[in-house]
C-alpha cells in the first residue's frame, strides 16, 4: 500500500472544486441500513467525502465495521452509476473504531489536549490495526474550539478563548504551526467545534490560518445552514463537515452545499502565504 494516496487525492478534490463537504455518519446512531439509504442521498446531492466516527462511541460488537461494509457498498454503486470515485474515511474517538473495511483513517493528534493520552497514546494504541488492515494514513491535527460538546468533554481539551479575538488566532495559528513543522505541509488542520455545537467557528480564524500556513484546513461542528457555509468557504475552507444535521434533516444538506459553491465563487485568491510556497 501507498501511503498517502488518499490525502493526495483529497488535495486534488479541494484543488478541482475549491471546497468540498463531508459527510460524518456517527456509527453509535445509524444502523448498518439507516447509513446506507443517507449516504445513498448525500452523494446524489453532492457530498464528496464520507466520515465514519463518534467521540464517545467504544464498538465492542464490531458494528463500525458493519456500518462500513453498508457505506462502501452504497460507494461502490454510486461509483458505477457515476464514474465518481469517494472515499470512506475513519474518523475515530478511539481504537475501537478502526476498520477493515474503511478506504482511510484520520489519524489524530489532539493538539489541545491537557495530557499525553489523545496527543500520543491513543493514535498509538491503534497503529497496528491500521497496518493489519493496509488502511491508508491521513495525518490531522484536530483542535477542538468550542466548550460543552461531547467531543470537549470526553477529551478534557483546553479550549482557545473566545476574547480577545486577536489572541484567539494567535494561539490557534500557533497550533497550526506546530503541526506544519511536526508533519509536514501535506498534514490536515481540523478545526472542530464538535457535534451539536450551538455556532461554528469564526470564518476569520478559518482564513487567518490559511493566510499563515499552507495547510488544507478541515472545519466541522455547527454548520446548520447556507450562511454559515457561504462564509467559511468564502474565508479558504478545504472542507467542511456536517453531521448532525445530516441525522435531524436531510433536507438542509442542499442549502449547505449551495452555500459552499457561493462561498468558493466569492473568494479571492491568495497570491502569497506567508513564508511558505501555497500547495494549490
Amino acid at each position: 500500500m501507498e501511503l498517502g494516496r488518499c490525502a493526495e487525492y483529497l488535495r486534488k478534490q479541494i484543488e478541482k472544486y475549491g471546497c468540498i463537504h463531508a459527510t460524518l455518519i456517527d456509527q453509535e446512531k445509524t444502523s448498518p441500513k439507516k447509513a446506507k439509504e443517507v449516504v445513498r442521498e448525500v452523494l446524489e446531492l453532492g457530498s464528496k467525502l464520507i466520515l465514519e466516527g463518534g467521540s464517545g462511541y467504544v464498538d465492542r460488537d464490531g458494528r463500525t465495521e458493519k456500518v462500513a461494509r453498508a457505506i462502501k457498498e452504497e460507494i461502490n454503486d454510486f461509483y458505477k452509476r457515476t464514474d465518481e470515485r469517494v472515499l470512506l474515511v475513519g474518523f475515530p474517538g478511539n481504537r475501537s473504531q478502526v476498520a477493515p473495511s474503511l478506504d482511510a483513517i484520520f489519524f489524530l493528534r489532539l493538539l489541545n489536549a491537557p495530557d499525553r493520552r489523545f496527543l500520543i497514546d491513543e493514535p498509538m494504541a491503534g497503529v497496528r490495526q491500521i497496518k493489519e488492515y493496509g488502511l491508508d494514513v491521513i495525518k490531522v491535527g484536530y483542535l477542538i474550539t468550542r466548550p460543552g460538546t461531547t467531543a470537549a468533554k470526553v477529551t478534557r481539551a483546553l479550549i482557545p478563548p473566545e476574547e480577545p479575538k486577536e489572541k484567539r488566532i494567535e494561539l490557534i495559528n500557533n497550533y497550526a504551526l506546530y503541526l506544519l513543522y511536526s508533519s509536514g505541509p501535506g498534514a490536515f488542520l481540523y478545526l472542530d467545534a464538535g457535534s451539536g455545537a450551538k455556532k461554528p467557528e469564526d470564518p476569520e480564524v478559518v482564513r487567518a490560518v490559511k493566510e499563515e500556513t499552507p495547510l488544507n484546513v478541515i472545519v466541522g461542528g455547527g454548520v446548520k445552514d447556507y450562511e454559515t457555509a457561504r462564509k467559511l468557504s468564502a474565508n479558504l475552507a478545504d472542507i467542511i463537515v456536517t453531521g448532525t444535521v445530516v441525522e435531524e434533516d436531510l433536507s438542509k444538506l442542499e442549502d449547505i452545499l449551495n452555500g459552499i459553491e457561493e462561498g468558493v465563487k466569492e473568494r479571492k485568491s491568495v497570491k502569497k502565504v506567508r513564508g511558505f510556497a501555497q500547495l494549490r
